[in-house]
């Protein structure tokens, strides 16, 4: 396993943090004032730190300079449910995840220069991830011990947090780009681990060793367009590459009786992603609508499925999706606006692929968002939201190395819900 070097710097500049995304493994918005919009901003930003997220080009909306800390608290309930043929007749049982809530931090600063067509700004996000702990003791007859389930314990853990250093210039007073080289840093780890190779006993049993958490880096570049008439319509365009990542080098944890330890090498793309956006403008509110199409099936860990030679997963085979988003604000008056938001997204977990998304069990479809904000005063104002990504079951085969088990279907289940609070000091030029 490599060592560490850039380890430090992670830290310094997010706790590292265990999440389960509703948009695969992408969270769908950044801060309170961006899901309580519904994870809309492509077209119609409502805060800088959804700009950045989701189309630098609109940073151009913010006149002064501003820094917002934001916190979300993600919490999800995921259950695994089995089946399996036996003498007796079908057994059956489900397991629900041990995993607890985190804490997502990230952080913008804006600067707006005086007179200036440019903007400037920096942001570290924790934008991706998940959890899942599912623990001893459950009915679901796969959680039995190996090498006859994949028990008595699954364990996966997957965390990234994105920097980027935004540049944004005004064409004219309507029509602005943008663009944001960025980095990524993300750790994985996980016990059984299915996408390294297993190990096997002496009598020809697989045993999925376990890997201890390593870390890589992952570069890309977002770029955008937004435009905003006198008349209060607006409408943008951005475009975010795949982030592509170096090679995981994973240290195995032995399961297998006589197994030794090795290193393994898995690499995880973060997928291509689409946005489109209208929204409209007037004296006490605003609308929005967001559109997506996010590239899971050519980004690598993602996107891949089955199993290798030796009986490694080759990925989640998670499909590509389509994101459809709204949000409404409305200032009851100039210190308190309240937000309300919906999001849809199509599932990336396909029927027939369930199995390779037990780690990840991303099947979130539906999403209601709800948030208001307060100004302090002219510089300092705090925001809050609360999203529920609903309930969804997604089942299928049960697949293995040596092909589809007869009888057997394995089913996943997934609910989040997010409280986010962001704070913001503005610069007021007087």
């Amino acid at each position: 396993m490599k060592k560490n070097t850039y380890l430090f710097l992670f830290s310094l500049i997010l706790i590292t943090f265990q999440a389960t995304a509703q948009h695969g493994n992408i969270l769908n918005g950044i801060g309170a004032v961006n899901y309580g919009m519904g994870g809309t901003s492509t077209g119609n930003p409502s805060d800088m730190m959804g700009a950045i997220y989701w189309n630098p080009a609109a940073l151009t909306d913010f006149k002064n300079s501003e820094l917002t800390l934001s916190g979300t608290r993600l919490g999800s309930t995921s259950v695994f449910s089995g089946t399996v043929p036996t003498p007796a007749g079908p057994a059956s049982g489900s397991v629900t995840s041990d995993a607890s809530a985190s804490i997502v931090p990230s952080l913008a600063y804006l600067f707006a220069p005086a007179d200036s067509k440019w903007r400037f700004a920096i942001s570290a996000f924790g934008m991706a991830g998940f959890q899942t702990e599912y623990g001893a003791g459950s009915t679901n007859p796969l959680m039995a011990p190996a090498p006859i389930g994949l028990g008595p314990t699954i364990e996966e853990e997957y965390a990234l947090v994105q920097i980027g250093l935004t540049s944004t210039y005004a064409i004219n007073d309507q029509l602005s780009i943008g663009i944001t080289p960025t980095l990524n840093i993300a750790a994985i780890s996980g016990t059984p681990f299915l996408a390294v190779d297993p190990d096997f006993d002496q009598m020809g049993n697989a045993y999925y060793p376990g890997v201890e958490s390593d870390n890589a880096l992952g570069f890309g570049v977002q770029i955008g367009l937004f435009y905003r008439s006198e008349s209060g319509f607006s409408a943008g365009f951005s475009y975010k590459t795949k982030q592509s990542f170096e090679d995981f080098e994973l240290e195995t944890i032995p399961t297998a009786p006589g197994a030794t330890s090795r290193t393994e090498n898995f690499n995880v793309d973060l997928p291509s992603i689409i946005s489109l956006g209208v929204g409209y403008t007037a004296d006490k509110w605003k609308a929005t609508i967001d559109t997506r199409f996010i590239g899971f099936e050519n980004a690598d860990g993602l996107g891949p499925v089955g199993y290798g030679p030796l009986g490694r997963a080759l990925g989640f085979g998670w499909d590509n999706i389509f994101v459809l988003a709204t949000g409404f604000q409305y200032s009851i008056t100039d210190k308190l606006p309240i937000r309300v938001g919906y999001s849809y997204s199509s599932n990336p977990v396909d029927e027939a692929e369930v199995i390779y998304s037990l780690a990840a069990p991303s099947t979130g479809e539906h999403g209601i968002h709800f948030g208001l904000g307060y100004s302090f005063t002219e510089k300092v104002g705090a925001d809050v939201s609360y999203f529920l990504g609903v309930a969804n079951n997604v089942e299928g085969p049960l697949i293995f190395p040596t092909g589809t088990v007869p009888g057997a279907s394995v089913a996943t289940e997934l609910e989040t819900s997010f409280i986010s609070l962001n704070l913001t000091y503005r610069f007021i030029r007087q």
